[in-house]
């Protein structure tokens, strides 16, 4: 009875596809530099062996850019803020198979 158990539980939960962990649960950002108009930013998040490639960019910044990495930081350079002195950042995981698994909005005060 054990044994049918544990086989319906790995067949059920089969059934639901691959489950993954909570990727970037844990993101710290540091502003490096700044000079009243623009600020090098370093950001570092929690690993997650599920994750192949991750995508960071910068939506306050004129123009929007975005950079990829595998690794779990990245310096981003030539940040600029909103009129309000706040940057709006983002990290982007995506699973081997190009699946995006989870965003995360990062707003850092500049001024």
């Amino acid at each position: 009875m054990k044994s049918l158990l544990i086989v319906m539980c790995v067949a059920v939960s089969g059934l639901f596809g691959t489950a993954y962990a909570q990727p970037l649960d844990d993101i710290n950002a540091t502003v490096l530099e700044y000079d009243d108009s623009l600020a090098s930013v370093h950001l570092t998040w929690n690993h997650d062996d599920s994750i192949s490639l991750y995508e960071i960019g910068c939506v306050s910044c004129i123009p929007n850019f975005s950079e990829n990495t595998t690794y779990d930081e990245i310096v981003l350079s030539n940040i600029t803020s909103l009129g309000n002195g706040i940057a709006i950042l983002y990290v982007i995981a995506y699973h081997d198979d190009s699946d995006m698994i989870t965003a995360k909005q990062v707003m850092l005060e500049l001024s």
